[in-house]
């Protein structure tokens, strides 16, 4: 698994991304917030797992998973990649080899701790 930040790049691909896959929890910070974020961690937890398992079954090898829902729906920052964090390295010791690679990717230097906190969290 990978941390860190990224650059953008000059196209919106990359020249990296061969299948989009889109997940996301929340509601966008133009609406009224959720009433209580921890109801919807098991939701946050689905998209997390229905975003690896579509991987799966496109064959994907290596999957970039962004800090989902953490930007514009405002989901906690810190609780989500904690959550996403500890999912992925259950998924990889689960999963038997479907998926090489799981990069854990922080858009900035707050995402990036964020994710290295939940690594640094997850049970080993």
């Amino acid at each position: 698994m990978g941390i860190g930040e990224c650059s953008t790049p000059d196209r919106p691909d990359g020249g990296h991304r061969r299948w989009p896959i889109e997940s996301g929890v929340g509601r966008s910070r133009r609406r009224a917030p959720l009433p209580c974020w921890t109801e919807h961690l098991a939701i946050l937890r689905g998209a997390v797992l229905a975003a690896l398992g579509a991987s799966v079954a496109i064959g994907a090898g290596t999957v970039a998973m962004p800090a989902i829902s953490t930007g514009v729906f405002d989901y906690p920052l810190v609780a989500g990649a904690e959550l996403i964090a500890s999912e992925c390295i259950r998924w990889m010791e689960e999963s038997q080899g479907q998926l090489t690679e799981i990069q854990l990717l922080g858009y900035d230097r707050r995402a990036a701790d964020a994710f290295r906190h939940g690594l640094e969290q997850a049970p080993q």
